[in-house]
């Protein structure tokens, strides 16, 4: 890796640390971190594309529709980290009602995160010229801009993130504090039980009580969801890490666990379980092997944000996460025989068996 490639990296990763912060405090409705990421932005932005902007903070409180303001190039913009269609349409709306456009040619939307793939039902403006191609601007955008500075402009920006996020401040030391984490926790679980888990009525929950103690994934309204990084610019193609993880996979959901959700691979080995504990890998065609799964447990702590929204490439809901588990999302990877309430030919059910750690094949 090129020294080049090192300072990208190192800003791609400044940036998810903002992201995360964003999405957590949005969570709890506080929303000062965006104040203060509109001076952060507002410095990056000088460096990356020769502006003067400011904040509008120094000149107006509130001031209609836009953060920050460059009078000498006439370029202003928004920064939010609201990406939806409502909100830029709302911005579009202000920024025409309030006649911005006499005092800057450009309005910009910069979305803290990532902006949607498309924005093709806007209305767009007579008055004032406005592209959503070139117009909503992201962390992605942002990067591709970066790539092309001097290296002398990449340490600039590093600096001024460097300085934003060296933790000195009581607003960024209280993200770490316990308190707020079993905030966001709580949080991410009313979410979670709130858009994933079948609604049903008592009655019905009493109906399929036995159902649900063999084969617990008929509780969630999806089968699977996307379980994507949060420092991902690359989706839809994919990343591997060096310890194997993609940037971004599609997992088959099967229970809670004490801490967070559980995921079900189908594995390609055989296992043979004896005296209903001890058990081992089995040998080719060997009798009495049972088919093996890998369960992985994603813990609640490592959700950043649960998006419903799907898109053209994937029609199941992404839990973004953080993979803080030695490059993974995971904090635990069971083997264990997958559990069933009545199958064709095999009508006695079973429950759900966890093998526990790979054994030795001795």
């Amino acid at each position: 890796m090129n020294n080049r490639e090192i300072k990208i990296k190192a800003i791609s990763e400044y940036f998810a640390r903002i992201e995360i912060q964003v999405r957590n405090l949005n969570h709890q409705n506080l929303n000062d971190l965006n104040v203060v990421s509109e001076v952060l932005f507002s410095n990056i932005f000088n460096v990356i594309f020769d502006y003067c902007l400011e904040s509008t903070n120094k000149t107006a409180s509130n001031h209609p529709c836009i953060d920050l303001i460059d009078k000498k190039n006439r370029v202003s913009i928004q920064v939010t980290s609201d990406k939806s269609n409502r909100k830029i349409q709302k911005t579009i709306n202000c920024f025409s009602y309030n006649q911005m456009y006499q005092f800057y040619d450009r309005i910009i939307v910069f979305i803290i995160g990532e902006k949607q793939k498309s924005y093709r039902s806007l209305v767009l403006p007579k008055e004032f010229s406005f592209n959503p191609n070139e117009d909503i601007i992201d962390f992605k955008t942002l990067l591709r801009f970066t790539n092309n500075l001097t290296i002398d402009k990449m340490n600039k920006v590093i600096n001024i993130l460097q300085v934003e996020l060296k933790g000195g401040s009581p607003k960024r030391n209280n993200i770490k504090n316990s308190r707020t984490k079993f905030k966001q926790i709580q949080t991410i679980k009313k979410r979670i039980e709130k858009h994933l888990v079948k609604n049903l009525t008592l009655a019905e929950w009493r109906e399929y009580a036995e159902l649900l103690e063999f084969e617990p994934c008929y509780r969630f309204m999806y089968s699977s969801l996307n379980i994507r990084s949060i420092e991902d610019r690359s989706y839809p193609e994919l990343v591997e890490n060096e310890k194997g993880y993609n940037n971004w996979m599609k997992l088959e959901l099967w229970d809670f666990y004490p801490n967070g959700l559980e995921f079900v691979v189908q594995y390609s080995k055989k296992v043979v379980v004896k005296n209903g504990k001890d058990w081992r890998f089995a040998l080719n065609n060997e009798e009495g092997a049972l088919n093996c799964c890998l369960f992985l447990r994603l813990p609640y702590e490592n959700i950043v944000e649960l998006e419903m929204e799907t898109d053209d490439y994937n029609s199941y809901p992404t839990i973004f996460v953080e993979y803080l588990n030695d490059d993974s999302p995971f904090e635990q990877e069971v083997y264990g025989l997958i559990g069933f309430y009545k199958r064709e030919k095999m009508q006695k059910p079973r429950k759900t068996y966890y093998l526990g750690e790979v054994p030795s094949q001795k």
